[in-house]
Formats: structure tokens, sequence, C-alpha cells
């Protein structure tokens, strides 16, 4: 019986362990994702005024975001 209770508490232990290291990596995940900023990628390029669409897709853009100040050769 007093290999069962030792059997017991090493598994308490490693579950409380593995817990510690299940909420520290999905901290540190969250963290990191938040320093992030995701609003650049998109956004208008103040330099120029074309949206991102236009920039990456030239005149096949098809979800211009206003404003935006791309305009479209005539060919």
């Amino acid at each position: 019986m007093d290999s069962l209770a030792r059997q017991i508490q090493e598994l308490s232990l490693q579950v409380a362990e593995l817990t510690r290291e299940r909420n520290s990596s999905r901290h540190q995940r969250y963290s990191s994702d938040r320093r992030r900023s995701h609003s650049r990628s998109r956004s208008v390029n103040r330099g120029s005024g074309i949206c991102y669409y236009h920039r990456r897709y030239k005149e096949q853009a098809r979800k211009c975001v206003s404003p935006c100040a791309f305009v479209q050769k005539n060919e």
C-alpha cells in the first residue's frame, strides 16, 4: 500500500509540473502575440497613400481599403 501512495504522490507532482509548464507556455504565446502589431500589414502606406492590396496586387486588387490613392493605368 505504501508503494501505491508513493506512485500517487509522484503522479500528482508530475501533473502539477505539466500544468505549470502548460500555463507558462500559454502565457508566453499570448504575450508575444500581443507585442506584435497586426495593424501595419494592411494599412494605407502614409507615404504613397496606396492601400496594402494595391501595393501587393496592383491592378488585380479586389479588396481596396479606403482611403487609397491608387490610379489604374489605361492601356
